[in-house]
């Protein structure tokens, strides 16, 4: 069965390859259906619009 998983965090860069200095790793989930991760990652992106060097992503696993 898959769970979905959403990622990120506050990067470096725009390059979104490194995390900035102090930051943490972000990891939400796990969620049963891609909607609801889908809801989750919604919620947390527009709460960091406006910080460009903030990225998260959808994952799946299993």
């Amino acid at each position: 069965m898959s769970r979905y998983w959403v990622v990120g965090g506050n990067y470096a860069s725009t390059e979104f390859s490194n995390l900035a200095p102090g930051a943490e790793d972000v990891r939400i989930g796990p969620f049963v259906s891609y909607p609801e991760a889908r809801m989750a990652w919604a919620e947390i992106s527009w709460q960091a619009l406006d910080q460009c060097n903030v990225r998260f992503v959808i994952t799946e696993s299993g």
